[in-house]
């Protein structure tokens, strides 16, 4: 059999995790449909990692999602045909290469030396060096935009909280329509992002009013957009999606972060810092827990809901 040769690049941060055993699994994934496109009843899959086998008999069980997908493939394909699976060394060295480098023409003779002579082979490889450029570029572009709505975040919620602010029974609380786009931002950017919003915000507030910030409640909205941004993985709003289910994820994260926040951490920090009585500080807090839960579930939960449907939902892995 003549020996040909079949390269792919791809592009998979989670299978990018598995190294060298992703060029396996797609390798074998690939020889396996190039067998049954070409009529070819029964083939021999080289492997050095032993899971390339035992996920396919059942000795082992395929717990990551890119192991789960490989054997079932294998699985759905193999009735009425023969498949062996065989150790070998030299596939480590070949994946390992492939792995670790980008393929060019000069390359393929170090393969050719490795490969059996009538061994069909099909390596299909994560170019390391191109994934981690994109990585690096993916991971810049986002610390951009996250200064970026750190930037803006704040001055959207100096702007709210200065001059939107709609004045409550309460002394010294007012009902903040801000918390509604920390809510936002904190979701979309995460823990850091917000965290900063809420601190650089809620002092530019204090400032404008001629006197210095009021700590304990500048920290306050911080610790509100921390919380929240811990809820942006799981939220994930850049799916463009924002169902029942996540929708419930972001009532929990801002009930959680406000009223933890606003019952227990203003409170404490206006005793401790500014030895304020105890009936005034947790009555503000009370409804200043109330008031920005509400505002940030309903109306941050509309501008989730309208920038989830401004974005297209995530397909599938991208390959080239």
């Amino acid at each position: 059999m003549e020996k040909k040769r079949n390269f792919r690049r791809m592009s998979d941060p989670e299978l990018a995790q598995m190294r060298n055993v992703a060029g396996e699994i797609k390798g074998s994934e690939a020889a396996m449909q190039y067998a049954l496109d070409h009529k070819i009843s029964s083939i021999i899959i080289y492997h050095d990692y032993q899971g390339i086998a035992s996920w396919c008999n059942g000795d082992w069980k395929a717990n990551k999602a890119g192991t789960i997908a490989y054997r079932d493939f294998i699985v759905r394909r193999k009735n009425g045909f023969t498949l062996n699976f065989e150790k070998s060394k030299d596939i480590l060295m070949i994946s390992t290469m492939i792995w670790s480098m980008n393929l060019q023409k000069k390359h393929l003779e170090s393969i050719d030396k490795i490969c059996p002579k009538d061994l069909y082979y099909h390596c299909l490889w994560h170019d390391r060096s191109k994934t981690f450029e994109e990585d690096t570029i993916m991971k810049n572009n986002s610390s951009i935009k996250t200064v970026v709505a750190v930037g803006i975040g704040a001055a959207l919620f100096f702007v709210l909280g200065r001059f939107v602010a709609i004045p409550s029974p309460v002394p010294n609380t007012n009902i903040s329509l801000q918390y509604a786009v920390l809510a936002l931002l904190a979701t979309m950017y995460g823990p850091v992002a917000g965290g900063l919003i809420g601190f650089i915000g809620h002092a530019l507030i204090d400032l404008s009013w001629g006197g210095s910030p009021w700590w304990s409640w500048v920290i306050t909205s911080a610790f509100v957009g921390v919380v929240i941004g811990l809820f942006a993985k799981k939220l994930d709003v850049q799916e463009g999606e924002f169902g029942k289910g996540k929708v419930a994820v972001f009532v929990v994260a801002n009930v959680i972060a406000h009223v933890i926040g606003w019952v227990v951490v203003a409170p404490v920090l206006d005793i401790l810092i500014y030895a304020e009585p105890a009936n005034k500080v947790f009555a503000q807090g009370v409804f200043a827990a109330v008031s920005n839960t509400v505002t940030g579930v309903i109306v941050g939960g509309l501008l989730v809901l309208a920038y989830t449907k401004t974005i297209a939902k995530k397909g599938s892995l991208d390959q080239e």
